[in-house]
Parts: structure tokens; C-alpha cells; sequence
């Protein structure tokens, strides 16, 4: 009833007014929100209200996958997480995993950053409760991360107070920016820069994507102005456009440390400061001081070594906001901001004066093709003519398409219909040069019209790109044959296995059969010749009766931890208390006649393969047994140690005769044993069997002891969760 109450009293709220706004972008984004409230609440529903909760997540869906059928950029997103959700309460793993992936693939490609968030923080629970706590912190890290580029700090605040280890993710950290901002999407965003050649839409984008991926809460370009730096525009997490500030003046305006910029401009250099207020030369700076600043980053913007602007970002959050890897990334998009500023410049310089315009385009660093309306070349610079090898010249006066493929043509004019439309679109063309030779170029187009808006041709600017091209096409062959080589070594694997497989059984059949006739006639040989035999020659017989017997019980144990790693594990609810007891009812014969104390106190119910588990307990409470041999009485317990808030730890402690801790590090290796074997006998595979079994589960092993002071063995489990 609590459950029904609270979906009534939010998301239902809204269900009256919906069919106001059924054609607006709020519907979709309530359906949304709604269907992730009724999965969050699933678990603590009755019988009907699961049911009808389960009716209204369909719905959703079915809407979600219709809209993502029509709109996979926008819905994609949202139809995979709510599958997820769906497919997570119906105990659907695989497809759950699948669609939670699939959900953040498609959110982060399409630029939705919260809805990345969210998928994340979901996924993240879905991850906890089936014991995956690493895969959900990494989840929740991402999750955290997302939300502070989206600049959502309130949120951010509110899972470091959930969980504490967050801490330091108040701002995403440079391997998630790294991962995030990949070559292509360095790529897009310098594509995206170098389209806008009108110089304040420059700057506002320039502005918006360095605030995006730099982690910084404010930023600001600034450009030199009669001698005098001023603030052209500034920019902050939360506002959809930059904006100029009312004292653009550096040493008026209060919003930079001006001694950081002057420095800057003076040598040309950046300036990364990791706490300013506390740190380094500048910690006199009047703004400095005033702010008590923090994360500092100051970087020109040079073009062909000369300094065009300044860009200066700070971070009053935290300290160290501005990484080397960031700082990397900020100088890639800061270079393409630096030729763009410079050709947004030339093309301000085009509309003044056509004689100006000539004498600064022939200098420009990026080739210059201006086109007529019937898109004949109609003027180029000294630089778009050497890229194409030829002089300006021959170019003046030919179509476009005559320095392309055919294919390339047919693309080109479908494109030259945007410039007629008004449409400036910067995008990647392969150009023909005068030698034959292909490359690939960068352009920005622009279309030009009259006073009266009448089309008159194309302003299009281009880089050559070859390099990059062909660097990208290395990386595509190398993954290519990176990928042929992981196949080739996994058929490798696997036949190995198979081989392996194969020395199991020879080791199986063809070893213990013979074994089992030595073992056999030697006993027979034993009983005929008992009162035959000297004393001494009685002697080797018994030494070749227990070396035969240690040899059937080595090859049992290394077939054993042989199959271990291909054993099919069935996973259930097991009582550790009461397998426990099991095994030590199992290990009567061994103690009987012995004076044992055995303590087993608070053992709890785990998730596992009760075998596995059972050979576990066989391995480390006959070690204990064994070990405990000299001791009189001998105290065995078995109970649980503290741990993570996620898992169980069990110990076997014993008063034996424990061990040199300078060894421990062989306790649990193959064939390794600390113990001579005429003291206790063992083949030294026990106790690797017990790591890999408990590896398997997800668990740790681990020992402490104490020569005749005793030993414990402990080994930590995936804590079960009620209910799952």
C-alpha cells in the first residue's frame, strides 16, 4: 500500500496534464522517468501492484522502442535501460548485462550525459546486489563522473554521502576523460571548432566544449584588444551559451588573476597550477588571494608560433583538477581553436576589404577556396594551390569537382545544395592533386550571399589530413590483425585444453591401473613373506607399500586441481554451519583415539557450489587435524572474521605447529610445502586447490601463523543477499 501510494503521489501526479504536451519532449522524458521509479520500487510491492507495475513497464517500453525505432539518437538510450530494468527483475543476467552496456554506449554517442549517468548508477545497483561490488564501484565511479560533467553537484554530493570512498571522484578523473574524449571525439570536436568562421559563435563554441571535457566550473578566453587583454567571453557548467561580461578588462574585471595572465602572455607558456592559493609564484596574485583559488590553468593559443588568445580555467572544488592527460587534450582542441580564431578573423577581414582580404588570405596557414554560385573556382591562396600542387592559376576558372574522384563529385553537389540552403557544415573530402595523388582534407564551407540574401558562391577553408588518415587506417589493420592473432591463440588454447583433457584420462587410466597392481601384489607379497622376512628387508617392503600409496593419492589431487579450472559450477544457498559439520563427522576416522577440542560458532549461510565448498572445508580441517597431531589436547575453531561490508570471511584456526611467516607466500602454490614429508605427509596441492576454488567464487585466501604457536587460514566469500 506504501508502495502504491508513493507512485500516486509523484509520477501520477503529472498523468492529468500529459495530453497537454504528448507532442513535446517532456512526454517521452516522463514515460521515461516513470518507468525507472516503477522498477526501483518492484521489490518492495505485493503480488498485484508487481503485476501492475509489470504492465505499465511494458507500455513504456513498447512506446520507448517505437520512438528508438524512428529517433535512435534520442530513445535508443532509454528503450535499452528500461529493458534492462525489465529484464533485471525478471532474472534475465545476460540480456540485463547486454541492454545496461548497450544503454551507456548509446547515451554517450549521442551526447546525453545525464542519461549516461543514470545507466550508470543503475547498472551499478544491479551489479551490488548480485555481489559484484567491484564492477559496481567501477559502475558508480563512472556514474559519478558523468554526473559532474552534466554539473549536476548537488547529485554528485549526494553519492559521496551515500558512499564515502567516492570522495575523490567530485570532478571526472583524466583516465574516464581519456576514455571519453578518444581520438574520434577529439576529432569531432575540432571538426566542430574549425565550421564556425564567424568569430563570436567561434569563441561560444570553443567556450562550451573546453567547459565540457576540461572539468573546470568556469572558464574564459581572452583576447588581446590596443594592447590591453580583455575577456571575450566566459563560459560555466550549467549555462547552454557563453556570454561576454560587462568588464571585459582583465585588471577590472575581478574574474582572473591578471599577474597569471600577463605571465603567460609574456612567455608564451602555460601555466598549470595545482593549488594556487597555497603553491608556486603566484599565490600574491590579488584574485588569488580574494578567491583563495585552488586548480589553475592558464594556456595560450598559438598559431604558427604567434599568440592569438589566452585561455584560463579554474577549479575552486578541489585541488589537482587540471591532470597532465587533460592538459594534453586541452592543448589538441586548443590548437584547432588557435588556425580556426585565425581564419574567423580572415574571413571578418574578407567582408571589410577585398584588398585586405587578399594580402591576409595569401598568408593564412589553411588553404582558401572560394567558389561562384555556379561553384567555378573563382579565387584560391597560395596555400590551397601547394597543396594541390598547382598555382593558383590553373585552379581559377575550373569546377570543384575537377579535383575529385567521381564518387567524391556526387557527394560534393549534394553538399553544395546545403550551401545553397544557407547551411555551413564543416566535414572530411578527399581531393585529387595535380600528380594524381589522393589526400584527405578537413573543410569548413560557408555560403556567401549578397545585401538582398541572394546566393553568390562558397568560402571554404581546408587542412590537409593525410597523415591522420593514413595513421587511422594503420590503427583499423593493426586491430584487424590483433584480432586474427587473439583467435589464432584461442584455438591454441583450446586444443591445449583438449590435450590436457587427453593427459587426464591416460593419467586416470593408464597410470592407476598399473599403480593399483603394484599396490595389490605388493600386499599379497606382504602377507606370504610376514614371517619370512628380516626385519630390515620388512622395512623396504613398508617403504615401497607407502610410496606406492603416495603416489595414488598425488595422482588423485593433481587430477583433482587439473579438472578444477573446467569444472561447471552450480551455485545454491549453502549452510556453512551445517557442511561443517559434515566434514569433521567425515574425519572420525582419522581422529579417533585423539583428544580434540573442536569450536565451531557463528557460521553463516553463503551463496556456492556446495562440492567445491565442501572441498574446501575437507582441505583446510584435515590440514588442521594433521598439524595438530603433537598437540595434546589439540583446539580446532571454525567461525567468521571481520570483513568488507560485502563479503564473508571464515577462518580455521588450530594450535598446531604452525609456520614461519617468511614462507607464507608458498602456503598456497602448487607443490609447495613447508613441512618435511617423513614429519606430515601431503602431496602440497591442497591448498592451491583451496585458492582456486575460492578464486572461482570471487573470494580471497589468505594465512597467519606462528612456528608452534598455531596457524589460521582464512577465505573470504561474496556475502549472499536475502532475497537474491
Amino acid at each position: 500500500a506504501n508502495v502504491q501510494a508513493l507512485v500516486e503521489s509523484k509520477s501520477d501526479r503529472a498523468a492529468p496534464v500529459l495530453a497537454s504536451v504528448s507532442s513535446m519532449a517532456i512526454w517521452g522524458t516522463y514515460h521515461f522517468y516513470h518507468a525507472l521509479t516503477l522498477a526501483a520500487l518492484y521489490e518492495q510491492a505485493d503480488e498485484e501492484q508487481r503485476r501492475e507495475f509489470m504492465g505499465r513497464l511494458a507500455d513504456v517500453l513498447e512506446k520507448l522502442k517505437f520512438w528508438a525505432d524512428n529517433c535512435p539518437e534520442n530513445f535508443a538510450n532509454r528503450a535499452a535501460l528500461v529493458g534492462a530494468e525489465i529484464a533485471r527483475i525478471e532474472n534475465r543476467i545476460l540480456d540485463a548485462e547486454r541492454l545496461y552496456e548497450k544503454a551507456i554506449v548509446s547515451a554517450r554517442e549521442n551526447g546525453f550525459v545525464h542519461n549516461e549517468a543514470v545507466a550508470y548508477e543503475v547498472a551499478a545497483d544491479f551489479y551490488r546486489q548480485r555481489g559484484f561490488e567491484k564492477f559496481a564501484r567501477t559502475y558508480l565511479t563512472e556514474a559519478a563522473a558523468c554526473y559532474a560533467r552534466w554539473g549536476a553537484d548537488g547529485k554528485v554530493q549526494q553519492l559521496k554521502r551515500q558512499y564515502p570512498w567516492l570522495v575523490q571522484y567530485s570532478q571526472p578523473d583524466a583516465a574516464t576523460l581519456v576514455k571519453h574524449l578518444d581520438a574520434v571525439s577529439i576529432a569531432k570536436a575540432q571538426q566542430a571548432i574549425s565550421s564556425n568562421i564567424e568569430i563570436d559563435k567561434l569563441l561560444s563554441q570553443v567556450m562550451r566544449i573546453v567547459i565540457e571535457n576540461a572539468g573546470a566550473p568556469s572558464g574564459f578566453l581572452l583576447l588581446e584588444r590596443d594592447g590591453v587583454w580583455q575577456i571575450a567571453v566566459q563560459g560555466g557548467i550549467g549555462t547552454e551559451e557563453a556570454e561576454k561580461p560587462l568588464l571585459s578588462n582583465i585588471d577590472e574585471s575581478n574574474l582572473v588573476a591578471p599577474n597569471v595572465v600577463h605571465f603567460v602572455a609574456r612567455t608564451k607558456a602555460s601555466v598549470v597550477l595545482d593549488d594556487a592559493a597555497s603553491q608556486g609564484e603566484f599565490t600574491n596574485d590579488p584574485h588569488v588571494r580574494r578567491e583563495k583559488t585552488r586548480s589553475l590553468l592558464c594556456a595560450p593559443l598559438l598559431s604558427l608560433g604567434r599568440l592569438v588568445g589566452i585561455l584560463y580555467l579554474e577549479n575552486n572544488l578541489t585541488v589537482q583538477a587540471f591532470t597532465p592527460e587533460r592538459t594534453r587534450i586541452l592543448e589538441m582542441l586548443l590548437s584547432q581553436t588557435a588556425i580556426s580564431l585565425e581564419n574567423a578573423r580572415i574571413y571578418e577581414a574578407l567582408r571589410n576589404s577585398e584588398e585586405k582580404y587578399r594580402r591576409i588570405v595569401d598568408t593564412a596557414s589553411e588553404g582558401i577556396w572560394v567558389l561562384g554560385d555556379d561553384f567555378i573556382t573563382t579565387s584560391v591562396n597560395a596555400r590551397a594551390a601547394e597543396i594541390l600542387g598547382y598555382s593558383a592559376e590553373e585552379m581559377i576558372g575550373r569546377p570543384v569537382t575537377d579535383f575529385m574522384s567521381k564518387e567524391d563529385a556526387l557527394d560534393h553537389l549534394r553538399r553544395m545544395d546545403n550551401r545553397h540552403m544557407g547551411l555551413s557544415e564543416g566535414y572530411e573530402r578527399r581531393l585529387r592533386r595535380k600528380d594524381g595523388q589522393a589526400l584527405w582534407t578537413l573543410v569548413s564551407a560557408k555560403p556567401i550571399f549578397d545585401d538582398e540574401h541572394h546566393f553568390k558562391g562558397t568560402f571554404a577553408m581546408f587542412t590537409d589530413i593525410t597523415e591522420r588518415k593514413h595513421a587511422e587506417e594503420e590503427i583499423r589493420r593493426l586491430n584487424q590483425d590483433l584480432e586474427q592473432r587473439v583467435a589464432e591463440r584461442t584455438a591454441q588454447l583450446e586444443a591445449a585444453n583438449k590435450e590436457l583433457e587427453a593427459f587426464a584420462y591416460s593419467v586416470s587410466h593408464d597410470l592407476r591401473a598399473p599403480l593399483r597392481h603394484v599396490d595389490g601384489f605388493l600386499d599379497l607379497l606382504h602377507k606370504r613373506t610376514a614371517t619370512i622376512l628380516d626385519e630390515q628387508s620388512q622395512h623396504y617392503m613398508d617403504t615401497i607399500l607407502g610410496a606406492t600409496k603416495r603416489m595414488g593419492t598425488l595422482i588423485d589431487d593433481l587430477l583433482s586441481f587439473s579438472r578444477m579450472g573446467r569444472y561447471e559450477m552450480s551455485k545454491m544457498q549453502v549452510d556453512l554451519a551445517e557442511l561443517v559439520q559434515e566434514v569433521i563427522r567425515e574425519l572420525e576416522p582419522e581422529t579417533q583415539g585423539r583428544d580434540i577440542h573442536w569450536r565451531v560458532t557463528g557460521l553463516p549461510k553463503v551463496s556456492g557450489d556446495r562440492a567445491l565448498l565442501r572441498l574446501v572445508l575437507v582441505n583446510l580441517l584435515s590440514n588442521a587435524v594433521k598439524f595438530t597431531r603433537p598437540r595434546q589436547p589439540a583446539e580446532i575453531e571454525i567461525g567468521c572474521a571481520l570483513g568488507e561490508e560485502t563479503e564473508t570471511v571464515v577462518f580455521v584456526r588450530d594450535n598446531g605447529v604452525g609456520f614461519d611467516m617468511n614462507y607464507v607466500d608458498n602456503l598456497f602454490g602448487v607443490f609447495r610445502r613447508l613441512h618435511r614429508a617423513d614429519e606430515f605427509e601431503g602431496t602440497g596441492i591442497g591448498l592451491a586447490n583451496v585458492r582456486r576454488i575460492i578464486s572461482r567464487h570471487g573470494g580471497k585466501t589468505w594465512a597467519e601463523g606462528q612456528v608452534n604457536q598455531g596457524a589460521t587460514f582464512y577465505f573470504s566469500l561474496p556475502r549472499l543477499i536475502e532475497g537474491v
